[in-house]
């Protein structure tokens, strides 16, 4: 299996006195009459930039009679893949904000526009919230806000959901009872992520077999709760290569143990009394919600977090992996949030 491992990624480092990245990159020839749009692609856990690697293609055909090309820097995150980790303690959510800043200013890029899911989310929300300044627009696949007023307005809309969410979609956060459950059955990974993250990267650094049923565990649950109760876990809706082409980012440069600190180097008490999270940005922004994403906000709880909402574009089908699963329907949403976050800056200049 290990030996039909395919390179299909593109490496370089950039500024080794500062820190080692390794990003996969389309570098565009741009056509005459065309615009340049700079983008800052984002993955999560258990992903890599392996999600992105059909997406691209999609995209670029979705963008071949634009009046725009889109050049795509895909990361890996610190800690993830061949990207190394911090030397220093706490590297989090925030602090990956600012490595990111640097690093498309360090590209050439003064502004430009964000796509996140999963952890991808989170960072690229906080880069709207430092960095409005310098962020075109922002596309985000995993719409959640981590606001006081957000939960508040969650618990106080639970005796009439549908004062402030359609119908059609109240059966995604409430009852909360549900809701609640089902988060608590399924996220078992996260708090032991946020509370031992080392215990467990011991563990699965010495076994391949322990690594694969850990992250196909949660591929299986975030691409759909009823996945729960599937034999194989659903798994089928992805090619073999696509599974083992990931896992073998984790397990090849040994990033169990450091990608799994992300979570206790985010979810702490340092990080909530620093209050950014509490912190609105303007940033155009549109939000796709696959109808099994892992959390459901309806619009009024993303604007506490993100005043300019432009869009929440509700998807019928599909998980929280949606470049992965479905990069055809996730090119085509993220090339149309572009075009609506152009033509939003253009009325608004």
């Amino acid at each position: 299996m290990y030996s039909n491992y395919r390179q299909i990624f593109i490496t370089s480092s950039l500024d080794k006195s500062h820190f080692n990245s390794r990003i996969v990159a389309i570098c565009i020839q741009v056509p005459e009459g065309k615009i340049n749009i700079p983008v800052l692609m984002l993955h999560g856990f258990p992903g890599s930039v392996r999600e992105f690697y059909d997406a691209i293609k999609e995209i670029q055909k979705a963008t071949e009679n634009k009046n725009f090309v889109l050049e795509l820097i895909i990361p890996s995150l610190p800690g993830f893949g061949y990207s190394d980790y911090s030397n220093k303690e706490g590297l989090g959510a925030a602090e990956m904000a600012f490595i990111y800043k640097n690093l498309m200013n360090r590209l050439g890029h003064e502004k430009y526009f964000m796509q996140g899911g999963d952890w991808g989310s989170l960072i690229t929300a906080n880069m709207a919230t430092f960095f409005p300044d310098e962020i075109i627009g922002y596309h985000n696949n995993m719409g959640v806000a981590l606001t006081d007023a957000a939960f508040s307005m969650m618990s106080i809309a639970s005796l009439n959901p549908s004062s402030i969410m359609s119908c059609d979609v109240v059966n995604r956060l409430y009852p909360l009872k549900n809701t609640f459950e089902q988060l608590t059955r399924d996220s078992g990974y996260f708090h032991v992520h946020a509370t031992k993250p080392d215990t467990l990267g011991i563990s699965v650094s010495d076994s391949p077999t322990a690594l694969m049923a850990w992250l196909f565990q949660q591929v299986s649950i975030c691409t759909r709760k009823a996945n729960y109760d599937d034999p194989e876990g659903g798994l089928h809706r992805y090619r073999p290569e696509q599974l083992l082409d990931n896992l073998m980012f984790y397990w090849m440069p040994n990033k169990g143990p450091t990608s799994f600190r992300i979570y206790s180097n985010t979810f702490n008490l340092r990080n909530y009394h620093l209050g950014y999270l509490n912190v609105t940005t303007t940033v155009p922004t549109v939000v796709v919600q696959a109808s099994d994403e892992i959390f459901y906000m309806p619009p009024s709880m993303l604007k506490t977090k993100f005043s300019n909402l432009l869009a929440v574009d509700v998807l019928n089908d599909y998980g929280h992996f949606l470049a992965f699963e479905v990069p055809d329907v996730f090119a085509s949403n993220f090339v149309s949030a572009v075009q609506r976050i152009l033509a939003f800056n253009n009325q608004n200049m």
